[in-house]
């Protein structure tokens, strides 16, 4: 039953054959505006608060803003530009930590290096480590260390991007990525550390963390 109609307006009503063509420029501008945004956001200090603002409260607010004009511009390339944009966060959400983790170590890992190296030799066959980079409040902290690995111990964690136990960590971890050759950054379990887990008798020796 078509109630007032309606439904016989909606299939009759047909799009402007001008804007049923797609300008392909303004999708191509969102998706570098949505790589551009999510790059930042990885490289910044506070990305994690950053990530929670952008990604849960302003980019869907940007969404429901174009829908609406697509809707009242009945605009193709409008429809366009929100699904490449939406898809574009999504991704970036996804993958965003991957990209930091790699992206600082392309910018830093001199420094990086030399503050491990400079590390004194751990006891209980750990690797020599320091805390790299860290997220989270108070009552849920997660915490991730650069590891110097001289035989490349964790090269099959990080291929297989398996979580688990690792020879030279101390506790269970949730992810291993590798950096290049010996080094790897490692992703431990929500409120857990390298203190936390290690042996008493490695615990005298303070790791501090990396420079942002």
């Amino acid at each position: 039953m078509d109630f007032l109609g309606i439904g016989k307006r909606i299939r009759n009503t047909k799009l402007d054959p001008v804007h049923r063509s797609i300008d392909w420029r303004l999708p191509l501008y969102a998706a570098l505006a949505a790589l551009a945004i999510g790059m930042a956001i990885e490289l910044s200090s506070v990305f994690d608060l950053i990530e929670i603002v952008y990604y849960f409260l302003a980019a869907p607010l940007a969404v429901l803003v174009l829908l609406f004009v697509c809707i009242r511009r009945r605009s193709m390339t409008v429809l366009a530009t929100i699904l490449v944009y939406a898809c574009v966060s999504a991704m970036m959400c996804r993958f965003g930590y991957d990209l930091r983790v790699h992206s600082r170590w392309l910018l830093g890992s001199g420094s990086f290096k030399a503050e491990v190296l400079k590390q004194p030799t751990p006891a209980q066959g750990e690797l020599k480590h320091i805390e790299w980079d860290g997220w989270g409040f108070a009552f849920a902290e997660t915490n991730a260390y650069l590891v110097f690995d001289p035989s490349d111990s964790l090269s099959a964690g990080a291929s297989s991007r398996a979580s688990g136990k690792f020879s030279g960590l101390p506790c269970d971890v949730q992810k291993v990525y590798r950096l290049e050759s010996q080094w790897y950054a490692v992703v431990f379990y929500t409120d857990d550390s390298w203190d936390a887990c290690a042996p008493a008798s490695s615990k005298n020796t303070l790791h501090p963390p990396a420079p942002v």
